[in-house]
């Protein structure tokens, strides 16, 4: 960046230094999302903790089956309307703590909710063992998306190095 050279390689790469765009969307329910998405046209859409956006049965955007249900589907059905690519993003809850590949039941307060709006789900997991604080697990417990003659689950141990953000 000092150098001046990675605004260029970005606009290489991305075609626009604004095709990226952060919106803050806290507080927000699925209809005001919706606006903003609908304003932006965008090819890929990521949230961050999807069910917290406010649904219209949940005006708090509390994390109860119906409302995450409710607005993890309403991201599903927009993605399919408008044409875009949604990445949601949830925590792993207390059932799958200290696991490498937690299961698909182990999304934080879902036990089917999440579940059945996805195609795919990639799940990172670690150990409580400060020996190998730095490995983490990537399983994908749910793939529709897999090639025909190829195996829907996959499961990859990885190291990671925070200090310099290197995944190997």
């Amino acid at each position: 960046a000092r150098a001046g050279r990675l605004v260029p390689a970005y606009e290489k790469v991305v075609g626009r230094r604004d095709a990226i765009r952060l919106v803050n969307i806290h507080g927000m329910n699925t209809g005001q999302v919706s606006r903003i998405i609908e304003a932006h046209n965008p090819y890929l859409v990521v949230t961050d903790m999807t069910g917290r956006i406010r649904s219209a049965s949940n005006g708090a955007g509390m994390n109860d089956v119906a409302q995450l249900e409710e607005a993890w589907n309403t991201m599903r059905e927009l993605a399919a309307m408008q044409d875009f690519i949604h990445i949601g993003t949830t925590q792993v809850s207390s059932e799958g703590m200290d696991m490498l590949f937690p299961a698909l039941s182990a999304m934080q307060n879902s036990k089917v909710g999440i579940q059945t709006t996805l195609d795919l789900c990639l799940m990172m997991g670690a150990l409580n063992n400060v020996e190998v604080q730095d490995l983490r697990g990537i399983s994908t417990p749910k793939n529709k998306l897999a090639r025909t003659g190829c195996s829907s689950t996959n499961q990859l141990e990885v190291y990671f190095t925070p200090e310099i953000n290197e995944w190997t």
